[in-house]
């Protein structure tokens, strides 16, 4: 059973034996026991030192956790050393491992290779080139004892202090479609297709210095080795909404995805990934103002985990995530302003506004205070401005007094608009007021 997938950003499509698990026939991250020697044994089947060649676990070596794997050759023409794991099988076969080369020139070290049943053991090779600073993969052609060599998969570059992801697979491995592709830092080369391995079957993997075609001089570093039956994880993919708004709390996911085929990798222990963002955005691993950190964690077993982001200023925020096991892959999401401050009619039409104060005819009290011949109440009180209550001043012929008749004048009308008009208790002092004015004005007019 096969099925075919598309290479992420390439166009590629790879048809992949199905495999009836995942397996990681190999996961070294030199962090525990490496060699055979070690207590306990490494995972390696065998391993091996000639000449000038060495290779040690050291801080210095390591790309993730606290130790890597050093190679070291002085240039001895008979050095050579490398560490064997035993695959034997048809169907598919992946590698990958982070690498640094230190120093190095001469000759071309081939520092990780799968061995084959045909052509003196090898299928696919990885090589080092001093002279170009490239990594090269190589691979043969067909099943036979004298099947040719079918050319290189690269160059890639991997210049001299610089860590680079490198990973390759041979594909279809005893049939007559088979396939050799190589990817670094999730680039693919040009694949080679049509092999004609139908007889052949993997027998291993070496890593370090398996041969060299000149004595090399230098040193190079190796970390978290894995080899396995699937397609391994090796980048950290984030992803969130394209757009958001300011004051928006959102989900953001990270998936291990593979190079190989962009397909999910489910973890094999819980994998925590710590997440930077730009613009003033704040991630958190359990909710918006909670009290995670900013990290995503992927349980075991799990391919995916999510954490919560909020964004609190609008532009663009870029989001990635940072494991060095692993390649980091950023999102970006366009943050907008929200409306959310703006109180458009939430009950004050345009608020913001010069006519903010404009509330019509609020202020436009009509005569207010022109309280006609109203008569000088002596030492009344200075009532400045006696409260611009709308149609206050409405006192309909207050000062019309009939200086001749003999009954009281009519009781002056006043309209209150400052609604005490509906307390009698509070509209009392007016119409008091009213009232004292009009006895004032009949006596004087009556002479009494």
């Amino acid at each position: 059973m096969r099925r075919t997938v598309h290479h992420l950003g390439l166009g590629l499509v790879i048809a992949l034996s199905a495999a009836p698990a995942y397996a990681q026939i190999v996961n070294d991250d030199f962090e525990g026991t490496t060699f055979l020697t070690d207590v306990p044994p490494g995972q390696w089947s065998s391993e091996r030192v000639v000449g000038g060649f060495s290779k040690s676990t050291l801080a210095g070596a390591a790309h993730a956790g606290t130790r890597g794997l050093r190679v070291t050759d002085t240039g001895a023409a008979t050095s050579v050393g490398y560490l064997y794991r035993d695959a034997i099988a048809t169907g598919d076969r992946f590698m990958r491992f982070w690498f640094r080369v230190n120093s190095g020139s001469g000759g071309n070290p081939h520092i990780a290779v799968l061995s084959g049943s045909i052509r003196g053991g090898t299928m696919f090779d990885a090589l080092w080139v001093p002279s170009t600073q490239m990594l090269e993969f190589g691979c043969v052609r067909g099943s036979s004892s004298t099947s040719s060599f079918a050319g290189n998969v690269g160059p890639m570059s991997a210049p001299i202090g610089t860590w680079h992801l490198v990973e390759f697979a041979t594909l279809g491995v005893g049939t007559n479609s088979g396939t050799c592709a190589a990817w670094v830092d999730g680039i693919a080369a040009t694949p080679i297709s049509n092999l004609g391995w139908n007889t052949n079957s993997s027998t291993g993997f070496y890593m370090c210095e398996h041969y060299k075609d000149a004595p090399f001089t230098g040193s190079y570093d190796f970390d978290d080795v894995v080899v396995s039956d699937t397609p391994p994880g090796s980048i950290l993919l984030a992803n969130a909404a394209a757009q958001a708004t300011t004051g928006n709390c959102q989900p953001l996911t990270v998936t291990l995805i593979s190079s190989i085929d962009a397909g999910a990798v489910a973890v094999g222990a819980s994998l925590t990934v710590p997440v930077t963002a730009t613009n003033g955005a704040q991630v958190n691993s359990t909710a918006c103002g909670g009290s995670g950190t900013a990290q995503v964690v992927i349980p075991l077993g799990m391919a995916s985990g999510s954490a919560a982001v909020w964004f609190p200023n609008a532009g663009l925020a870029t989001l990635t995530t940072n494991h060095p096991s692993f390649l980091s892959r950023s999102v970006q999401v366009t943050v907008s302003a929200s409306d959310a401050g703006q109180p458009a009619d939430a009950g004050l039409a345009d608020a913001g506004s010069t006519d903010a104060g404009a509330i019509a005819d609020a202020g436009a009290i009509a005569d207010a205070g022109a309280i006609a011949d109203a008569g000088a109440i002596a030492d009344a009180g200075a009532i400045a401005d006696a409260g611009a209550i709308a149609d206050a001043g409405a006192i309909a012929d207050a000062g019309s007094l009939d200086p001749d008749g003999g009954s009281l004048p009519q009781l002056v009308s006043l309209t209150v608009g400052c609604g005490c008009e509906s307390s009698g208790a509070a509209a009392l002092p007016w119409v008091l007021l009213a009232w004292a004015l009009g006895r004032r004005a009949y006596r004087v007019g009556s002479g009494n």
